[in-house]
């Protein structure tokens, strides 16, 4: 009677229930419990939304001129799951991964800045993403000029 009632509260609101539903229905065991825990991150971070912006800018630098390399930055950003891993890692306000410090394949030779602001309760987080020649005072200095700027206009909200 407990499974029925669980499929029956997946059916109802599939996202809200399914992890659930599936710790209960894998608890004990170990390859399903694996299953479940992979399934309960790529749901957690489908949630998240993008804007994305400036794409075609990756163009302009020498490093990006070979197709092949700006195509895996441009999948990259098609990858909702990459995105989500990009910035589900860092707590701090600024962060910058250069070159090999970057987790993801696509960015190993690419600089990665990384900056949050408060939305109220949720936090929001902005990324520049460049060469790794790029200058990084001045691309801090903008991308933080930005983040304060976004949190200042949810906060007035």
């Amino acid at each position: 009677r407990e499974i029925t009632e669980k499929i029956n509260a997946v059916l109802a609101d599939p996202k809200a229930k399914l992890p659930e539903a599936l710790g209960f229905l894998c608890t004990g065991v170990p390859w399903m419990q694996s299953l479940y825990e992979i399934i309960s991150r790529q749901l957690t971070l489908s949630d998240a939304k993008y804007v994305l912006s400036g794409l075609s800018n990756i163009y302009n630098f020498p490093e990006f001129s070979e197709a092949g390399k700006a195509k895996d930055i441009l999948l990259f950003f098609e990858d909702d799951i990459a995105l989500a891993q990009l910035f589900s890692h860092d707590e701090e306000e600024l962060m910058i991964r250069i070159g090999e410090e970057n987790e993801e394949e696509r960015l190993k030779d690419s600089a990665v800045l990384t900056a949050s602001y408060a939305m109220g309760d949720q936090i929001g987080k902005i990324a520049l993403i460049g060469p790794t020649r790029m200058d990084y005072a001045k691309s801090m200095r903008a991308i933080h000029m930005i983040a304060e700027n976004l949190q200042a206009l949810f906060l007035r909200e």
